[in-house]
């Protein structure tokens, strides 16, 4: 019944995004204004001082557009609809405990081996899809995981790693790897990222960033923005420190509340407000590319990228969500091919109801809206991918 209540207030919401859903319908259709000058101060800003970077970067163009070419096709063919990129929790293990992790609720056992994973990759290229982000965990615990990524190097790898793991050998093996772009978790200055993640544990990212820094490694960092660290890392000091530090990109994500996490956390929407217009002008007067979730990701019609607009998320069990926020599932790619999971009901449902991806408050919209989800998921038998308590 809750459902039905749902789809009749949908129809209204519907009418006023039809514009947006035909782009929807071919995402490959999809075009920003603004897209080419921003490729443009990226390749700047990834080749810095040193034009033989150009190269590199001239075959990871040609295998990204070989990836819209078969996403393209799969959809034309097949009426298949392939996200440019997958989000996989290589592992749920951690040496940390950090404060609104999303990760902390999942099982810890059974696990995707190296081999599931290997094949996952393998499926995924041949559809199109062009980058993964590694996350978990820390996916460098997962043994055999970062011989696995310099093995598929048609792929493009952005690995969130807090920096515990990051020796001489690591940035030895990473450092002719041009497809994985290490992001280093940081919460701010010495306090913010001590208190979120442990005490030490700024003092070894800003070791691990050196390494890589004199190792001349692409890589950036990644922050959660909360209410306790909004005011520092929206400021230009943090920036500068970072890009002194080598970075040369940069990942912020609002928090995002997890199970019974206190929602005093979430930044309030005049702080938001606020910090959306100190990114939007850094952007322009400091050298380093800037990735800003989920106001980027809203950009486009102010619909959010789950559900395989943009994205999906595949946990450390195999198991396919709509988004890391969302720990709701149908399908497992241990039972089924990436392709017949791209079809699932599920998403397409979501994908069709765009009310429920709607730019929230919360930092997420299905997180937002995880009462409507779970009766949408309830009636198309979608399990909970939590642990039971």
């Amino acid at each position: 019944m809750k459902i039905n209540k749902f789809l009749f207030k949908d129809k209204i919401e519907r009418k006023e995004l039809a514009t947006e859903r035909s782009s929807t319908e071919n995402p490959h259709q999809i075009f920003d204004p603004g897209l080419a000058k921003g490729i443009m101060r990226a390749i700047r800003l990834y080749a810095g001082t040193n034009p033989f970077r150009l190269f590199p970067l001239l075959k990871r163009s040609m295998f990204f557009q070989q990836a819209v070419r078969r996403r393209h096709h799969t959809f034309h063919d097949e009426n298949v609809i392939v996200p440019p990129l997958l989000i996989l929790s290589a592992t749920m293990k951690c040496d940390l405990n950090c404060t609104g992790c999303y990760s902390r609720n999942y099982p810890l056992d059974n696990e995707l081996t190296i081999h599931e994973i290997d094949h996952l990759f393998c499926q995924a290229e041949s559809l199109g899809v062009a980058f993964f982000v590694i996350t978990g965990g820390e996916p460098l615990l997962k043994k055999g995981l970062m011989d696995l990524l310099i093995q598929h190097d048609r792929l493009n790898f952005f690995l969130f790693t807090n920096g515990s793991f990051h020796d001489e050998s690591w940035t030895r093996q990473i450092c002719r790897q041009k497809h994985i772009v290490p992001l280093i978790s940081v919460e701010g200055n010495c306090q913010h990222t001590d208190d979120r993640r442990g005490q030490g544990v700024h003092a070894r990212v800003i070791a691990s960033m050196e390494r890589l820094k004199y190792a001349h490694i692409f890589f950036g960092f990644s922050a959660m923005v909360s209410r306790k660290n909004i005011k520092c890392v929206g400021q230009a000091p943090f920036w500068d420190e970072m890009i002194a530090q080598g970075c040369r990109i940069g990942y912020f994500v609002n928090y995002v509340p997890s199970g019974q996490d206190d929602l005093s956390l979430v930044p309030s929407p005049n702080e938001q407000a606020w910090f959306r217009e100190q990114v939007n002008r850094l952007k322009k007067e400091k050298k380093i590319i800037i990735i800003h979730m989920p106001d980027d990701e809203y950009a486009n019609g102010g619909v959010c990228m789950a559900a395989g607009r943009g994205f999906l998320h595949i946990n450390a069990q195999g198991f396919v969500e709509p988004c890391p926020f969302a720990h709701v599932a149908t399908d497992n790619i241990r039972t089924q091919s990436l392709k017949d999971i791209l079809k699932s009901p599920l998403f397409s449902y979501i994908r069709e109801h765009e009310v429920l991806l709607k730019k929230p408050t919360l930092g997420c919209a299905l997180y937002e809206n995880r009462k409507l989800l779970m009766d949408i998921a309830d009636s198309l038998g979608a399990q909970s991918t939590e642990m039971a308590v």
